[in-house]
This record gives C-alpha cells, sequence and structure tokens, in this order.
C-alpha cells in the first residue's frame, strides 16, 4: 500500500508549542474563517475553546466573534449575555460597542422582552458622552462586525495592513506580536461565490440487519488499543478571565452549577503501512442493484396505471368516450425512455446542475489547491484501473456535497461543492473522493444515476410549478399550480423509494473501499460528521432546505435528513451517548426504510472497527458493546408497526379462509364451500388488517397531552440519548424556537417545516385533517406562513432514524404575546382515525359487493 505520511492533516493540534496559547490562537483563527464563511456551528466550536486563552485580545476576538455568531444561528440570548460580559470590560470601546449591539438586539428582536431594551439602556448610561463621536467606526466594519477597540499611533492604512485573514484589526501596534500559525492566503484558492438558487432559473449487535453487509470481527475489542485520552473538553463556570483590571465572568450563557461543553476534534491518527480489511462478498450490492432497476420500473407503471385508470374515469364522466383508451400497456413505453435516459444520464445531468445550480468544471490542478492528497488518490486509483480521470465539476454553494454519476467509468462525473473543499481538511477531502471513486469501482452510481434522474423530472415541475404560482395573483391560477406542484412533490417522493435501498446499501461498501485506499479511517469518520455539522449550518442560514440537498440526497454522502438533528447539536454536547441509538437500537434499519442513507452512527461504528484494526487510536470513543435488546421491545415495535403489519396479517387470515372453503368444499359442505377462491375476501381484508392495526395503535401513537405529561423545553440531546427510543414512545413536548421552512406553494404540503431550537434542529410534521390533499385546500393560517417566525409548538416527540415532532399546535410567539387566538392546529390524530374508518368501510364494501 502507499505511505500517506505525507499527507497534510489540516487542523491537527500539535503536540508541543513554545506558546501556550498557540492552540487557543489557532482555534482562534479557525473560528474566525468559518464565520467568515458564513460556517456558524463551525465557527462557535472554534471560537468557545479560545475563552481559555490567557492573552485578553484572543478572549475578546473570540467573544465578539461569538456574539456574531449566536446572532446568525437565532440563538440571541447567548449573544445578549456575552454582550453583557462585554459591557463590562474596563476598555471603553468594548463597552461602547457592547451597548450599540445591545441596541440593536432590542430593535431586530423585540420578542426577546422589555429586559433587552433595558440592558442596553443600562449599558449605554456608562458610556461617556464623547462616545457618540466613536460612532464613525461603523464605517470600519468588516462582515464579522468587529471594529477596531484602541487608535493605533500608525495611520488608519498601516492598522489595515496588521488585519489577519477575517478583517480585524488589532487592539493596537503591540499586539501584533501574539503568534499564530499562518493563514492560507486568498489568492491562493479561486473562490466560487455561492450562487442564489432564486436567480438561477442526505453493526455490531449481532441481530440480522437489513442495510449493514458487514459483520466486524468481534476480536478487536480486545485487542489492547487504548485510545489517546480526550483533550479538556469542558471548564469549571467558577473560572474567571482577567481583561485589563476586570474580572469577567464565563461567557457561556449557561447555568453556574453546569459546565460547559467545548467540541474539539481529536485530530486521530492514519495508517502508515497497512493491510487489506479482507475480501467482502459483493452478492448484496448486485441484487440491490437488480431490484432497484426492478422496482423503478414497476413504480413507473404503477404511476402510469392510475393516471390511464384516472383518465378514463374522467372522460367517461363527461361523456368524451373517443378519449377512453382501452387495453393499455406501457411496458414499452417504459423501458425505452429508461434506456435512453441512462444511455444519456451524464449529459442531462450536467445540463441541469449547469442550468439551476450553477456547475462548472473543476481541474485536477485547482483540486490540488485544496486537497493535494485528492488528486494523488484519483491519478494512482485510476492508473491502476486503467480508467481516465472521471471529470470534475464544482458547485458554488456553502452546503458540502459530493456527487458521482453516470452510464460508465469512462463516462463518470465526480461533483463536489465549494462548501466541502472549504470546510474539510486534505485528507477529509481525500476520504470523500476515494469514497465518490469506490462508487464507480462498485458501479452502483450507474443505476443510483438512473434512479437520480427520473427524479429529478417531477421534481423540476415542483419546484417550477411552485415558482410559478408564488408570482400569480389570480386565486385560481394559483391553487392550480399549487396542485401541480403538489403532484410532481408526490411523484418525486414515488420514484424516489426506488432508490432508496441501494443508496442505504451502497455506502457501507464505499466506506470501507475509502478506508482500503486511503488508510485514513479516522478522516473518513471526521469528513462526515464535519458533512452532518455543515449541512445543518447551511440549512439554518438560508433558513430553508435547498432544494440542491434535497433533490441529490440520494447521490450525497451524508443525507440532510441524517444530518438534521445529529449535526446541530455537535456544538452543545458530546455526539457518542447521541450515536448510542443509531449503533444500538435494534430496529434502527427498519425505522431507516424511508431515509436515503442508514444512521450515521452505524456506519461511524464500523469506521472504529477499521481504526482498532490497525491499531489506530480513534476519533470517536465508540467503545462500549450495544445495549442488550429485551423482549419488550419486539412487543412495542409490533405495535409500532401495526397497521402494516395488519396488511400481511389479513392476506394470511384470507387465504386460510381459503383453504377452510377448500376444505367444505370437497367435504361438500354447502354452507362454507363459498369461500373457496373468492377473491373478494383477499381483497377486503387488506384494507381491514390495516384498519385494525391502525385502531390499536393510535391511542399509544397520540396520548393525551396533559399538562402532568407535557415536558417544557426539553434539551434535544437529552431527547436522543436514550438507544430503547422507538417512535411508539409518544413524548408530548412544548418547545420554543425558530420556524425554518420554504415559504409559499413549495411549502403548502409542509415538507420542509424544521424548528430551530436552543439546542438543536429538528423536523416538523403538519397534517390536515384530510391528510395532504387538505394541506391544498384554503386554510389560515398555514404553517409556511410562519417561517422565520419564533414560535411554540406542541406536539409528540418520536425518535427514529430522522427525530420529528408530530405537530398538535403551532402558534406565533407574537401572537402568544398580543393575546391572539391564529394558530395552526394540526390533526394527526383525526386523519388517522378517519383513514381507519376508510379502510374499514372499503373492506366492508368489497366483502357485500363480492363476486369477484
Amino acid at each position: 500500500m502507499e505511505d500517506f505520511s505525507d499527507s497534510a492533516q489540516l487542523g491537527a493540534t500539535p503536540s508541543n508549542f513554545d506558546d501556550p496559547d498557540q492552540p487557543l490562537n489557532s482555534s482562534l483563527d479557525e473560528g474566525l474563517r468559518a464565520l467568515k464563511q458564513k460556517n456558524y456551528a463551525a465557527a462557535i466550536a472554534s471560537l468557545k475553546p479560545a475563552l481559555q486563552a490567557t492573552r485578553p485580545l484572543t478572549v475578546l476576538k473570540a467573544q465578539m466573534a461569538l456574539v456574531k455568531a449566536y446572532q446568525e444561528i437565532g440563538q440571541i440570548e447567548q449573544a445578549i449575555a456575552l454582550c453583557q460580559t462585554l459591557s463590562t470590560s474596563a476598555n471603553q470601546r468594548t463597552r461602547s460597542w457592547a451597548a450599540q449591539t445591545l441596541s440593536d438586539l432590542a430593535q431586530r428582536y423585540p420578542q426577546a422582552g422589555s429586559a433587552l431594551r433595558e440592558a442596553a439602556h443600562s449599558r449605554r448610561a456608562s458610556v461617556t458622552p464623547q462616545e457618540p463621536a466613536s460612532r464613525s467606526v461603523n464605517s470600519k466594519l468588516d462582515q464579522t462586525g468587529f471594529v477596531p477597540l484602541e487608535n493605533s499611533s500608525e495611520s488608519s492604512d498601516a492598522s489595515l495592513a496588521e488585519a489577519d485573514a477575517t478583517g480585524f484589526v488589532p487592539l493596537n501596534s503591540s499586539s501584533a506580536n501574539v503568534s499564530r500559525p499562518s493563514i492560507p492566503r486568498a489568492e491562493n484558492r479561486t473562490v466560487i461565490q455561492p450562487v442564489d438558487e432564486e436567480e438561477m432559473d442526505e453493526t455490531g449487535t449481532g441481530e440480522t440487519s437489513l442495510a449493514n453487509p458487514f459483520v466486524f470481527p468481534a476480536d478487536v475489542e480486545d485487542s489492547g488499543v487504548t485510545s489517546r485520552p480526550e483533550l479538556p473538553t469542558q471548564i469549571q463556570s467558577h473560572t474567571q478571565i482577567q481583561l485589563g483590571d476586570r474580572p469577567l465572568q464565563p461567557t457561556d450563557p449557561q447555568s453556574d452549577s453546569t459546565p460547559a461543553y467545548f467540541p474539539r476534534w481529536r485530530q486521530a491518527g492514519r495508517a502508515q503501512r497497512w493491510t487489506p480489511l479482507g475480501t467482502v462478498k459483493q452478492w448484496q450490492l448486485w441484487l440491490a442493484q437488480i431490484g432497484t432497476t426492478i422496482a423503478l420500473f414497476w413504480i413507473i407503471r404503477a404511476v402510469l396505471e392510475v393516471a390511464h385508470l384516472a383518465s378514463n374515469a374522467v372522460f367517461s364522466t363527461l361523456r368524451l368516450y373517443q378519449f377512453v383508451v382501452y387495453g393499455f400497456d406501457p411496458t414499452w413505453w417504459i423501458i425505452y425512455p429508461l434506456i435512453a435516459l441512462f444511455c444519456g444520464s451524464p449529459w442531462i445531468l450536467d445540463f441541469l446542475l449547469r442550468r439551476f445550480y450553477g456547475l462548472k468544471s473543476l481541474n485536477l490542478s485547482r483540486l490540488e489547491n485544496y486537497s493535494p492528497e485528492s488528486a494523488r488518490v484519483l491519478k494512482r486509483i485510476c492508473g491502476q484501473r486503467r480508467w481516465t480521470v472521471p471529470a470534475l465539476g464544482i458547485l458554488p454553494t456553502t452546503a458540502p456535497l459530493a456527487l458521482t454519476y453516470g452510464c460508465l467509468p469512462r463516462k463518470a462525473r465526480i461533483v463536489v461543492s465549494q462548501g466541502l473543499l472549504e470546510q474539510l481538511a486534505d485528507d477529509e477531502i481525500a476520504a470523500i473522493c476515494a469514497g465518490e471513486l469506490a462508487h464507480i469501482a462498485h458501479w452502483d452510481f450507474a443505476i443510483l444515476s438512473l434512479v437520480a434522474l427520473v427524479t429529478q423530472l417531477p421534481y423540476l415541475l415542483y419546484r417550477q410549478a411552485a415558482q410559478w404560482g408564488d408570482r400569480q395573483q389570480n386565486p385560481f391560477l394559483r391553487g392550480s399550480l399549487a396542485v401541480v406542484a403538489a403532484v410532481g412533490y408526490w411523484l418525486y417522493r414515488a420514484f424516489r423509494w426506488a432508490g432508496l435501498w441501494l443508496s442505504r446499501l451502497r455506502v457501507y461498501y464505499s466506506d470501507r473501499t475509502a478506508v482500503e485506499i486511503t488508510g485514513n479511517p479516522n478522516g473518513l469518520t471526521r469528513a462526515l460528521l464535519k458533512i452532518a455539522i455543515s449541512t445543518t449550518d447551511e440549512i439554518r442560514r438560508q433558513r430553508q432546505t435547498s432544494n440542491l440537498i434535497e433533490s441529490f440526497e440520494l447521490l450525497a454522502p451524508v443525507g440532510y435528513q441524517t444530518a438534521l438533528s445529529l449535526g446541530s447539536i455537535y456544538a452543545h454536547v458530546p455526539l457518542e451517548p447521541v450515536l448510542e441509538w443509531d449503533r444500538s437500537n435494534p430496529y434502527r434499519n427498519w425505522l431507516a426504510i424511508s431515509n436515503v442513507h442508514p444512521p450515521l452512527g452505524d456506519r461511524l461504528q464500523l469506521l472504529t472497527f477499521y481504526a482498532r484494526h490497525w491499531r489506530l487510536e480513534t476519533e470517536l470513543d465508540l467503545n462500549s458493546k450495544p445495549t442488550y435488546v429485551s423482549s419488550r421491545w419486539s412487543q412495542r415495535f409490533g405495535l409500532q408497526v401495526a397497521p402494516f403489519l395488519g396488511v400481511p396479517l389479513g392476506i394470511l387470515v384470507a387465504l386460510a379462509l381459503w383453504l377452510i372453503g377448500g376444505i367444505a368444499d370437497t367435504m361438500q359442505i354447502v354452507s362454507l364451500d363459498w369461500l373457496w377462491g373468492d377473491r373478494s375476501i383477499l381483497l377486503a381484508l387488506i384494507p381491514i388488517g390495516f384498519s385494525v392495526g391502525t385502531f390499536l395503535r393510535i391511542n399509544s401513537f397520540f396520548p393525551d397531552i396533559k399538562p402532568s405529561n407535557l415536558k417544557v423545553e426539553p434539551s434535544l440531546p437529552d431527547l436522543l440519548k436514550n438507544p430503547a427510543s422507538l417512535p411508539i414512545d409518544s413524548l408530548p413536548v412544548q418547545l420554543h424556537g425558530k420556524l425554518l421552512g420554504r415559504q409559499g406553494i413549495g411549502n403548502w404540503l409542509g415538507q420542509d417545516l424544521i424548528l430551530d431550537t436552543q439546542t438543536g434542529l429538528i423536523k416538523i410534521h403538519h397534517c390536515s385533517q384530510l391528510g395532504q390533499l387538505g394541506n391544498l385546500l384554503p386554510q389560515s393560517p398555514r404553517p409556511n406562513e410562519l417561517v422565520n417566525r419564533s414560535v411554540t409548538i406542541t406536539g409528540w416527540f418520536r425518535r427514529g432514524a430522522t427525530p420529528w415532532i408530530d405537530l398538535e399546535l403551532l402558534q406565533s410567539q407574537r401572537d402568544l404575546a398580543a393575546g391572539s387566538i391564529r394558530k395552526v392546529q394540526s390533526a394527526h390524530p383525526i386523519w388517522s382515525t378517519l383513514l381507519g374508518f376508510l379502510a374499514a368501510v372499503c373492506g366492508a364494501y368489497l366483502i357485500i359487493r363480492g363476486g369477484f
């Protein structure tokens, strides 16, 4: 194997420094760079450790940057607390800046209440009368919000010359001697600015796994490898930082009794020489590819059959019999277009990405500027397999994406985003690129490219119809386009099902191959986690899920639904306890059946096994064995899937009745022989079984929400930590936060509703009394009308592969304060009851009608 010892590990923490503050200065610089790139979650994670520095300048920079970052992600309370801390500074300019910021926060966020305005007023009162003249420094504000705090003896030009890469001007000229790692000059990288999409018309338990084909040898647990001791992640709340002659209280706005958590990458190493992990049979992967092709055909056929029956019914009702078509067989109408789309997939996807998302070409030399190791990996692997290096592309978005598509290895494309290149280190980018090469080597990229292309067509219909509808003033046109957009989105979701099994399965193979190529399981672990963190930060920055992230989730290394909650809590708690559900819950793969990717913790568990196999320290401490599975879990899971379990049970009952009828016919028992071969019984017991299962589950699934069982403002990480949780464990909760999501017709179905709480993001499910069809009917207010507002929600928290809350009540905090009755009332229990009732009526009708 090739020796990768020369590969750069950006962001690694050296083991010894002459200056004890050097690691904290480096952390500060990383945080300021992330802030400038609008990667606020990463900025907060890097800036918090800098608060432990001994130099006042380092602490002050970190505090001011954290104020900016907290504002951008909507954590206003933290920003206020930091401003109040800064307002006690001995430095006059610092107090002035804090007072001005508090005043601005009071104006921008009136819902923060009178306490904020009083705090701002009291801080302003401490400013001397001469300070208003210093307000002219606002002209020097850079995009991080920093201002020079002391007039330098040099000219302003000289001060600007001292500015670091973020544009921050030192306190004074004497501060320039603060040592910090050099930052790459911007000229060395070609930066593509993000493009606004509106302008451019994401095992170890021993049980049988649905998705994970690898069971790693258990003896790695006893390999004797000891992980490097963890870097300090907590400082006690009584610790004080000296600035001038005043002791400052801790800046993290937490309880005095709660230690502050500072996330930090361990930067665990890689193998310098390694042996292969061993061969893996790929029959599951090939079976998944065959199954995906067959599933895609039958899903398209079912859609066409339904459309054919519906159109015939409409034409018959209108007495337009000349348009009624009988004996319609869509088989060849499906096969020929699918072959054409498969052969043309690389060029068609190129066009779509270029037209709607700003795709540009990327050459190896430019990729090498960001990740020299990635260029070496591409050249080496392609040379070994006698491939031409795949065509490379770059997407001008800060979302971290990597896509591989095409029909043949020589026609393959690898597309990465600007965000992925900017936010990942050299070895981490190389690990992702190796995984994309693995998709080409395994050939799974070709079939999944076809599925992705098929899903793009209805998704573009949904996107364009929603945009056109939002511009219409005529209610009829607006409503008609809303229906078209809804149909497009439903088709997108239907076609997407064909590729889910393959998409979940293939990442286990690609992760293993990527590790064998690079010898760096820890680098891939960091890469996957950073993608999850940056994806949630991108959702927060755009205040919605972008069309690019959603529509190409099948091809991404980490799906946005997988990343949503996990990536958003990184700055608050260690990840290992939260990942326990992903690796220990025995039903995690069943509960991920509608997700594009498997639970991330399951993948990270395997990467940890690979690291231990090569006697490496691990990036994560996933050491404990999975939790024991009790029999009660099986009962709860059975109740969870009761409506779906009722369908096969109904079929079994129907077959049993057929058997009884057959025996009665043989024995000439006339009163029972009619059961033999009566298809109406078989067809009727399917909806009846679904109905029975629905009614059995409904009370447990939607318990009454009462003050005695309602949890108010629970911590999201605490809700996620229990590895035994299932969605059936309905927990009534009430949470406050900002509602994120798309606005307008594109969100009438409630497909993009996310609550941004103090401790993370969580998906919100809204349902009308008539299900999603009812969401298209006139109603006020719609949930999307409260997007980007502070809201209070009440509902049932559910722990699945993607945690979510089934909404019961949604109300704007502004309306609550005004005593308004304007609110969004969801109707999940009513819809479930109505659905079960209709299924029972349908079954009874089929039995009464009989004669099939």
